[in-house]
């Protein structure tokens, strides 16, 4: 009966030992899963970090560029703004030697500098983007005052 009985202990001993590498190499196996599916999320988070950086980085260099753009535009139109004004400034400086050198003025040459010198200021301050200073059509003449201007 002894040997019976070893029998026994011996087909337990090897049924739980049998269990415990089952469970051994079950839990070594959940282990490497487990480290494996945590390392899987580390890299997705690392990717959507260096995307979302990328895609930072991509919309600051859109908007650096856009505000270099704007200032350029701007810096054009007050370039432009100054070069209108002094065009006007020479045109009006031509049109006043013009009223003040012509040698047929038949009105007072005072009164006809005062009206030049208003007609310009208006011109130049009050219809500097409309131009209405300007005559309309191509044979009309600008008057200031009485004398023809040109002729």
């Amino acid at each position: 009966m002894s040997e019976h009985r070893e029998n026994r202990l011996a087909e337990r001993m090897a049924i739980l030992q049998a269990e415990q590498q089952l469970l051994r190499r079950a839990w070594s196996m959940w282990h490497r899963q487990a480290a494996a599916h945590r390392q899987e999320r580390e890299r997705q988070a690392a990717a959507r970090a260096h995307y979302q950086q990328g895609q930072l980085r991509k919309a600051f260099w859109v908007w650096r560029e856009r505000a270099r753009g704007l200032r350029t535009e701007r810096m054009g139109r007050v370039r432009a703004t100054q070069l209108h004004s002094a065009r006007l400034l020479h045109w009006a400086w031509s049109k006043w030697k013009e009223v003040r050198c012509h040698p047929s003025v038949a009105c007072d040459r005072w009164s006809c500098a005062v009206a030049m010198t208003r007609s310009m200021t208006d011109g130049l301050l009050g219809s500097m983007v409309t131009r209405s200073h300007l005559p309309r059509e191509r044979g009309q003449q600008m008057r200031m005052c009485p004398l023809p201007i040109g002729r």
